[in-house]
């Protein structure tokens, strides 16, 4: 299973982002198989990112469908890396093979958080969201299913506690919370595609 997570990390330049974020994660490297930078979900952080997809459907049509045959992908990929390029992102597109990805990622996996807060802000999780965990756990609870009960409970759990777990969209880990700091100066998001 893929899980998309952005780490938010305080650094003087990209490098150093680059090195805080896998500091991090190599505590976490017995719970997951593995993790790349971008990976599928490359350039996800970039401003052109909702633009391109947008202009992708033009392109192929299919994209409209809840899954994407690999294969109009491979058909359309020339037009799609033209598109990317000509709405000024660089690197390959979001739908190029994420195994084509550079080890440290396309320019748009690790940018200035102020750069993709937008985008950021619509990831954060809350307690919001740790409540509809929560609620999600009682209606399981009413079915008897006690497997899916501590699932939800245990998911509602980590969200209330903010650790840094499968669930997690955004994590910052100076604070070590979902927060998302006030002072955003050379703070950076880093996109990681975790394999679990």
């Amino acid at each position: 299973m893929h899980k998309a997570v952005i780490l938010l990390v305080k650094a003087n330049n990209r490098e150093s982002a680059l090195t805080q974020a896998r500091e991090f994660l190599e505590e976490y490297k017995e719970v997951w198989d593995w993790y790349v930078i971008g990976g599928r979900y490359t350039q996800l952080l970039s401003k052109h990112f909702n633009s391109f997809m947008e202009k992708a459907k033009a392109i192929c049509p299919e994209l409209s469908e809840e899954y994407i045959i690999t294969s109009k992908l491979e058909e359309h990929k020339n037009e799609f890396q033209s598109l990317w390029l000509s709405l000024g992102g660089t690197g390959l597109n979001p739908y190029a093979n994420h195994y084509e990805c550079p080890k440290n990622g396309n320019d748009d996996d690790v940018v200035y958080l102020c750069e993709c807060i937008d985008i950021v802000r619509e990831w954060q999780q809350t307690i919001k969201t740790a409540k509809e965990e929560e609620e999600k756990a009682k209606k399981w609870l009413e079915k008897n299913d006690y497997n899916m009960y501590g699932y939800a409970l245990k998911k509602a759990g980590n969200l209330y506690q903010q650790n840094f777990c499968s669930n997690t969209n955004i994590y910052n880990v100076d604070s070590f919370n979902y927060s998302i700091p006030k002072d955003m100066e050379n703070y950076y998001a880093v996109m990681i595609d975790m394999h679990h």
